[in-house]
């Protein structure tokens, strides 16, 4: 596809830089890009106009990464040929080495174009068949920004948090497709036996795309506008976990702070690999399993999860120690608060009590959440069961007033930073409204694998010790006495040494202790 003609579908306009970047590097203002994908023969042509602008300081080189499957024809700087180097592989891709002669000058601004090719994967039922391939099957396109299918600009060695922009995307697909894509659809043109679909969106994302033959949908809910794409049979069922998803995208408006998303997506995949399954979003839509969608009843908290990755894993791009803690970790969190605005406390309890039984049920090593990542023994667990206990015990450690202006003020440092945040900023944002109990926590539950051993003994009618076996946990501990004749009186202690010992001023006797009855700490429980 040339670059010619996808310039007249795309907007000429240039927004102003978002300053996130050190001197001396690259902001990423805007992506325009055209990608014609040929699905019977996997064949996948791409040209990405992204403008960049130096930050504080000149910029002599910059390193890109492609999708190692998709090679570089040509780049040019505003016009010009600019020599390049494909270097070694970041992530899911290749870099893309350019050295700019001349250098670009502080707050200079330019266009770098590049045109690539190359062809896509179609896994069999033993292939990887996930989010971080190029996947191009005669039925399915799907290309999330894990793989890089357009030149992206890293933000960490890794390649895995990487600048986001404003984008202008042409989708040049075969007749009769529907497709998801960054922001909104703007209109499907056709032109010689083919249709360009063209999606834009003003805010800054890392844009994915899903297409193929399915159904279109859309639900409207408020001002928002859920899109939902699914196999023709499933249409029904799609319809429902819409519907869902655009409750819980409000819900978390409302919990998390506006992002000026005025629509959503959903979309079925066809998963090959039993084994590999999975859902997942991709800023600004969510692609899930086609099983989910045979018309059982919505699973509220799925969805949600995916709906909270817009700010946590979008909005909010960390990098660095605790990446997957602040992704994952943190829209499971959301999940489970937004279950509770939905559906009473109840919910996000079960909620809770569910992922206890998933951290406990599969014992072994694990990493500390400060340092969990894909690789860790256990990532799973730790990461989704441990991750959003750990920030349930702080929410009632400091309180939820504190604890929710801080995590708003955290996704809102973010943005100003065009998205860049790291587990120091997180810690900053809780610190300023909760004090030095949100070192304490961090110690404790970020910085350590396990979870607290708790055993109680009562030691007169009114009284007690809990101890505590291991490292000390210091977070406050929740007691529901029982009291003769059925009463019942909440206690909360906060433990200063590993035999903590403590009374209660009651009257009568206390005949039993239920320890933590809101469930706010994970620890492991009798059956």
């Amino acid at each position: 596809m040339k670059e010619q003609g996808i310039a007249r579908l795309l907007s000429s306009s240039v927004l102003a830089a978002v300053a996130w970047a050190p001197p001396g590097e690259l902001e990423l203002v805007r992506c325009e890009l055209g990608l014609r994908v040929e699905p019977a023969t996997r064949l996948v042509n791409g040209t990405a106009t992204l403008v960049v602008a130096a930050a504080g300081a000149p910029v002599e080189r910059a390193t890109f990464a492609l999708n190692a499957r998709l090679e570089p024809r040509a780049i040019t700087r505003d016009g010009a040929p600019q020599p390049f180097e494909r270097g070694q592989r970041i992530a899911e891709g290749r870099a893309l080495e350019l050295r700019f002669d001349p250098p670009l000058a502080p707050g200079e601004s330019a266009r770098l174009s590049f045109e690539y090719a190359g062809e896509g994967e179609d896994p069999d039922e033993s292939g990887p068949d996930w989010m971080g391939i190029l996947l191009v099957r005669p039925d399915e396109v799907r290309l999330s920004h894990p793989s890089q299918w357009y030149p992206i600009l890293p933000r960490d060695a890794a390649a895995r948090a990487r600048a986001r922009a404003p984008v202008e995307l042409v989708l040049d697909l075969p007749p009769g497709l529907e497709s998801l894509g960054p922001g909104t659809l703007r209109g499907v043109k056709k032109s010689k036996g083919r249709e360009l679909h063209a999606w834009s969106c003003t805010r800054a994302v890392q844009p994915s795309i899903l297409a193929g033959k399915y159904r279109a949908q859309s639900v409207r809910r408020g001002k928002s506008e859920v899109r939902v794409l699914s196999f023709p049979e499933h249409a029904a069922g799609a319809r429902a976990w819409a519907e869902d998803a655009g409750e819980s995208l409000e819900t978390l408006t409302r919990l998390l702070g506006a992002l000026d998303v005025a629509g959503y997506g959903l979309g079925e995949m066809r998963v090959r690999n039993r084994s590999k399954s999975y859902n997942y979003e991709a800023d600004g839509f969510s692609v899930y399993d086609g099983v989910l969608f045979d018309g059982r009843a919505p699973d509220a908290r799925k969805i949600a999860h995916e709906v909270a990755h817009l700010w946590f894993g979008a909005a909010v791009d960390a990098h660095g120690p605790g990446e997957r803690f602040l992704s994952e970790g943190l829209a499971e969190f959301a999940a489970w608060r937004a279950l509770e605005v939905r559906q009473g406390v109840p919910a996000a309890v079960e909620a809770a009590r569910r992922a206890s039984e998933r951290y406990f049920g599969s014992p072994g090593d694990e990493h500390a959440l400060a340092a969990a990542d894909f690789a860790s023994p256990r990532y799973a667990q730790v990461v989704y069961g441990k991750g959003p206990w750990a920030l349930r015990t702080l929410r009632a450690w400091i309180g939820a007033e504190a604890f929710d202006a801080g995590l708003r003020a955290h996704v809102d440092g973010a943005r100003a930073q065009g998205g860049a945040a790291t587990l120091d900023d997180l810690l900053a944002a809780l610190r300023a409204r909760g004090g030095a109990a949100v070192d304490a926590w961090a110690e404790d539950w970020l910085q350590r694998v396990g979870v607290p051993r708790y055993a109680l003994e009562l030691t007169g009618e009114r009284g007690g010790v809990l101890r505590q076996a291991g490292p000390l946990y210091r977070n406050p501990l929740e007691l529901e006495l029982w009291l003769a004749g059925g009463k019942r009186q909440l206690l909360t202690i906060v433990p200063s040494a590993l035999e903590h010992a403590w009374t209660a001023d009651v009257r009568g006797k206390i005949e039993s202790v239920v320890l933590d009855p809101g469930q706010h700490v994970l620890f492991e429980r009798p059956p």
